[in-house]
């Protein structure tokens, strides 16, 4: 009896590690921080960094429609002069007249998106 009580218990341990890790795996993939970034060439504004391959980029797009000072930069249409400082798409940046500002990968929800915007 104890020893089917210890086995159950370290199945039950052994499913809870595994949910985490896997947990953790999915939530590394989407940074919903913003992160410092200097990207030579670009004047001041507010990127769109996209792809044509990217299955979330269309989302992120949405949620800046209606935004004016966005620019967007896809992958295919600038080619060799896309910035290798952008790690993955989609990633919103904002940036100073000097190409230094701030970055952010993944799908980022509106409200977090102006609250940045606001205090860059």
């Amino acid at each position: 009896m104890t020893e089917d009580v210890l086995f159950r218990f370290l199945i039950v341990g052994g499913v809870a590690v595994v949910a985490g890790v896997a947990a953790l795996i999915t939530r590394r993939g989407t940074s919903l921080v913003r992160r410092t970034v200097e990207i030579p060439g670009y004047g001041p504004g507010i990127y769109l960094f996209t792809s044509s391959t990217c299955s979330s980029c269309g989302a992120m797009a949405a949620r800046l429609s209606g935004r004016n000072s966005t620019t967007v930069v896809s992958y295919e249409e600038h080619g060799p002069s896309f910035p290798r400082e952008v790690a993955r798409v989609p990633a919103l940046a904002s940036l100073d007249g000097t190409g230094r500002g701030w970055i952010a990968y993944g799908v980022i929800g509106r409200r977090r998106i102006d609250r940045w915007l606001r205090d860059p």
